[in-house]
């Protein structure tokens, strides 16, 4: 069965199955190109970042982080919009293992150059209602300017544009967060930015 039909099987089971064995192909490969599954994989992978089943979603963020740890700028710049849209609302709201996996891809996809796009992603889903999953957001930020540094890689005046929000959230955790990422960013642009 070609691997677009198996992504969109109604079986959770069967899209497991799919995942499992394009997380495998991906970590033999050097490129996306070495394999044609992985290619056809490519054009489905922001499906499987949206996957209804729990089970499933947490194999679908595997198979696209192995893809994406072997895919080019081109590729990233192709599918980071919609896949960031997927990533934020299923993976960051899902479960922690989902949202652990949503922030690795997203991390992936900085060094794939998509660092605005990703900013963008994140900020916006860290104003959302949901507590869990703008904790998980503010977190992602966070984590992005401790690994990436600023202003190099994440640019500073997109975080500061979006760290204003942070410290009036109603939840005290990512209140505590904007505050790590300002600490952060200043042992980076140091204490006179």
């Amino acid at each position: 069965m070609p691997v677009r039909d198996r992504v969109a099987h109604a079986h959770w089971k069967a899209r497991v199955e799919c995942y499992d064995a394009i997380a495998q192909r991906c970590a033999r490969a050097r490129a996306m190109e070495d394999d044609a599954d992985v290619v056809a994989f490519g054009d489905c992978a922001v499906k499987a970042c949206a996957d209804g089943n729990a089970a499933a979603l947490d194999a679908g963020l595997d198979a696209v982080r192995a893809m994406l740890t072997i895919a080019d700028v081109s590729y990233a710049e192709k599918v980071a919009e919609d896949m960031l849209g997927n990533l934020t609302t299923k993976g960051l709201g899902g479960r922690p293992k989902a949202a652990e996996r949503a922030t690795e891809c997203c991390m992936l996809l900085i060094e794939l150059e998509q660092c605005d796009a990703v900013l963008d992603a994140l900020l916006k889903a860290s104003l959302n209602r949901i507590p869990k999953l703008a904790l998980a957001a503010t977190n992602a930020v966070l984590m992005a300017v401790t690994s990436f540094g600023t202003p190099k890689v994440v640019p500073a005046s997109a975080i500061l544009k979006g760290l204003a929000p942070l410290f009036d959230a109603k939840d005290a955790k990512v209140r505590s967060t904007a505050k790590d990422i300002t600490v952060e960013m200043t042992k980076w642009l140091g204490a006179q930015a």
